[in-house]
């Protein structure tokens, strides 16, 4: 049971470092919580001015009954566990027991159409927030979006991510299930339209630079889900590797 508000899930790595060090900032008490003490401990000797925070540190089962038992009392969970179609449903279902927010950084259009059908509206029933697809990497594309909404004769936008750096076991084994083995899908017509499969690798011109880059639908991206209903037309590329 939590006597802190927040609970930091995966906080040993990459991104659960970063909500640490924030939560830190922000003198906001947190539980940062993994499937592993000694990787949670690694991990969390790195976090700048952790002697500051008002923190604990929890190795907890990846199970529904043990993340329910460890959220009752918080209010909120920051999930950094995935690939989240494999490991995330677990967490979802934990929050709604416990009555617990629910947020991650998932760029996984699965699952977040799974969130969205299979507990969108429990979670609705109990006031509280389901969240799935924080990501910082979306942030530019959906400010575009947003612009397009809010401007008349913006009809369609297309959206294109570029992925520079190494990734992480987790994040490698999202962008292989997202780009080898989920179905993609863009927005059109307020509708979700499978990207075809035969299209390939596309050649897309990118901004600064004197090569066209290579992209593919990666998953398609969080952005047709979270506008779907909004009335715009969006589709959404991921650009791999640098520019060749």
């Amino acid at each position: 049971m939590s006597d802190k508000p927040v609970v930091v899930y995966g906080a040993s790595g990459y991104t659960g470092r970063l909500v640490c060090e924030y939560l830190i900032k922000l003198k906001i008490p947190f539980i940062a919580a993994g499937r592993d003490m000694g990787r949670l401990k690694a991990g969390l000797d790195t976090v700048p001015g952790l002697d500051s925070g008002d923190y604990e540190m929890v190795e907890v089962e990846h199970n529904v009954e043990a993340l329910t038992k460890l959220l009752t009392g918080a209010r909120a969970m920051c999930n950094m566990v995935g690939p989240f179609m494999e490991y995330g449903p677990a967490s979802v279902k934990a929050c709604h027991n416990a009555g617990v927010h629910y947020m991650d950084t998932t760029g996984e259009q699965d699952w977040m159409m799974w969130c969205r059908e299979e507990f969108g509206a429990k979670f609705a029933e109990k006031n509280l927030l389901l969240s799935p697809g924080i990501a910082q990497m979306y942030t530019t594309g959906e400010i575009a979006a947003n612009y397009a909404l809010e401007n008349p004769g913006l009809e369609t936008l297309d959206m294109s991510v570029f992925w520079k750096g190494q990734p992480t076991v987790a994040s490698t084994a999202t962008i292989v299930q997202n780009a080898v083995l989920s179905k993609a899908h863009f927005l059109e017509n307020n509708e979700l339209v499978e990207w075809p499969a035969d299209v390939g690798l596309y050649s897309l011109d990118v901004p600064g630079q004197h090569e066209p880059g290579l992209a593919l639908p990666w998953g398609g991206t969080s952005s047709p889900i979270w506008f779907q209903n909004l009335h715009i037309c969006l589709s959404a590329v991921i650009l791999i590797g640098t520019v060749i």
